[in-house]
């Protein structure tokens, strides 16, 4: 082995030319493998973070998607669903959504002209340009529950009983709805003839109702679920929701939901691009290392045939004359690892592309090994007589 050794650095310092360009070669190789692979990485965790630090916001259109205030749809089953209260029926929809705020509005018969607002927190009434003043003790969490109590506009204090309590009737008592009492525990500011009460406040005693959903947005509960959603939203539900579109007959049976996500969607498909094409380059790096060191193992070896068998004739074995060949290709790859590496760590100190390097290493190594191979298959007696 170590007469091998010696037999193949005399050879290249014979050809020290050949074996500077040859370092040199191997350092661009790994270099260049090291930062593809490096920038792979990155935009790659790029699109994680993105993933992990971007909020998609949804709301509830009418189906054609014209309207999201006002888009008078019921409140059940939508509220539902999006509530999980629907899970017992197969429906998981409440998976994909958190920070749910949904409003729904009712013109009431008395008091006149006022409007009772349901909903569902406080952030809900923000929305819809109101604030909360709650009475010492009360909490805003009340928007949540179903108790029969409400905030009002200060001009409607006259209407509160000794007892605290507001009567409502409801322009619904046509259908058998009857009046509601309410007891009030704080008041709303914003608009005059208010009453805001929670979204599920049972008004009718020992009986449920259904209502028109005024306005409805959520938060998606994990980013990187956005096609899971939109299939579960639009495929498994499919008769509830919709992708809002003008091509869509509005109905209070049928809603859109609107994802806010095109800036998002945007940003991950042109990274996922970047990717796409970088790995692409990978590749073509890849085969052209493997090609190169296939090349560049022929083009030093072909007019050594003579050489191989003679050493054949003196008692070496094939093996030991392909080992040969194969060390004088492997000795200038050690200083050209070693330049690439330090190219690598200088421009990524985190050392993220060095496998990357290593890999068009593999592949030249490879390429190398295949032409001594197939250059060392010479046969001494047949080349003899050949030159004959």
């Amino acid at each position: 082995m170590k007469g091998l050794l010696t037999a193949a650095w005399k050879n290249l310092c014979h050809r020290f030319l050949l074996a500077i360009a040859l370092v040199l070669l191997v350092a661009l190789l790994f270099s260049g493998g090291s930062l593809l692979r490096a920038m792979i990485r990155s935009q790659a965790q790029t699109i994680e973070a993105m993933t992990e630090q971007t909020e998609i916001s949804c709301m509830l259109t009418n189906a054609s998607g014209t309207k999201t205030a006002g888009i008078d749809v019921m409140s059940v089953p939508f509220a539902q669903m999006l509530e999980g209260k629907r899970r017992d029926r197969g429906c998981t929809l409440d998976d994909y959504v958190e920070n749910l705020r949904v409003v729904a509005r009712e013109d009431l018969k008395s008091p006149e002209k006022a409007t009772l607002i349901r909903a569902n927190c406080p952030e809900a009434v923000i929305e819809s340009g109101l604030k909360l003043e709650l009475y010492d003790g009360a909490d805003a969490s009340f928007l949540s529950g179903t108790e029969q109590v409400c905030c009002i506009s200060s001009n409607l204090a006259w209407r509160v009983d000794e007892d605290g309590m507001i009567r409502l009737d409801r322009r619904l008592a046509e259908l058998g709805y009857p009046p509601a009492t309410l007891k009030v525990i704080g008041t709303v500011s914003g608009e005059d003839d208010m009453i805001v009460c929670p979204f599920d406040a049972q008004l009718i005693e020992g009986g449920s109702e259904t209502f028109l959903i005024d306005r409805c947005s959520f938060m998606l509960s994990d980013t990187s679920r956005l096609d899971e959603a939109k299939a579960a939203f639009f495929e498994t539900e499919s008769e509830w929701f919709v992708e809002p579109s003008m091509k869509n007959q509005d109905s209070s049976g049928v809603a859109g939901i609107l994802f806010q996500d095109a800036e998002y969607t945007a940003a991950t498909d042109e990274l996922s691009a970047h990717i796409a094409l970088l790995e692409r380059l990978r590749i073509v790096l890849l085969v052209l290392s493997g090609v190169l060191g296939l090349l560049i193992g022929f083009l030093m070896n072909r007019k050594r045939l003579r050489e191989f068998a003679v050493m054949r004739c003196l008692g070496l074995r094939r093996g030991s004359v392909m080992l040969s060949v194969a060390l004088e290709q492997l000795l200038p790859m050690l200083p050209g690892i070693g330049i690439g590496v330090c190219v690598s760590l200088a421009l990524l100190p985190d050392g993220s592309g060095l496998l990357g390097g290593l890999l068009q290493m593999l592949l030249y190594l490879c390429g190398g090994l295949i032409s001594a191979w197939a250059i060392t298959r010479v046969e001494p007696i047949r080349l003899m007589k050949e030159e004959e």
